[in-house]
């Protein structure tokens, strides 16, 4: 499996983006129909493969993709509402955790499953909904960069003034955004549960 073909189809170039769709949904129905779920750790692309695939490459495979395709928080979470034994154990933070709800997460309309993931450790969330400036690859581009940073700012802003220096979003690229902008490390929600709970002093798993 390649590049979900983002970064062609926010440039418009709908022939190249619809090339790798379509090689990318052959490959990913092979493992859907071998009974596997797939997993895609940025939203941006989860999003294409979820919504864009079935529209410029219309079919059962597509849709089968679509359909079977999920974020890591979402995932997680969801497997837990299912094994009701699958549990987290309680942590003590003093101060909130700011989660950022990024753009394509919640255009998946799948909830806020990174703030849910953390709200299962019995610690207090404040969800910050602002855009980061990145939309996908816009804010990338040279042309938008000032566009990109001012919304960015007002998403800093927004974070710097809750006074929290712990701070989790889903999305890689809004994480970085508010990193540069503030200086602070923005951790995906698993990683920070898993920090959360000790998990990152325990050393690898070896096999046999």
């Amino acid at each position: 499996v390649k590049c979900c073909g983002a970064p062609w189809l926010h440039q418009g170039n709908v022939a190249e983006f619809t090339r790798q769709a379509r090689a990318n949904v052959e490959r990913l129905d092979e493992v859907v129909q071998q009974g596997r779920d797939i997993i895609v750790s940025q939203p941006t692309c989860a999003y294409v493969v979820k919504r864009d695939y079935p529209i410029y490459v219309p079919g059962e495979q597509a849709e089968r993709v679509a359909a079977h395709t999920f974020d890591p928080s979402e995932y997680l979470v969801n497997q837990m509402r299912k094994d009701r034994s699958m549990t987290l154990g309680k942590v003590e933070l003093d101060e909130e955790i700011i989660f950022h709800a990024a753009c394509h997460t919640q255009a998946q309309n799948v909830g806020l499953k990174g703030r849910d993931l953390l709200k299962k450790l019995g610690v207090k969330v404040r969800v910050v909904a602002k855009c980061s400036g990145i939309d996908g690859t816009w804010g990338y581009r040279s042309e938008n960069a000032a566009s990109s940073l001012r919304m960015s700012s007002a998403l800093a802003d927004q974070i710097a003034k809750t006074g929290s220096t712990t701070i989790a979003g889903d999305c890689h690229l809004a994480n970085t955004a508010i990193d540069e902008a503030l200086g602070l490390r923005v951790e995906h929600p698993i990683s920070l549960v898993r920090k959360l709970m000790g998990l990152e002093t325990q050393p690898p798993l070896k096999g046999n």
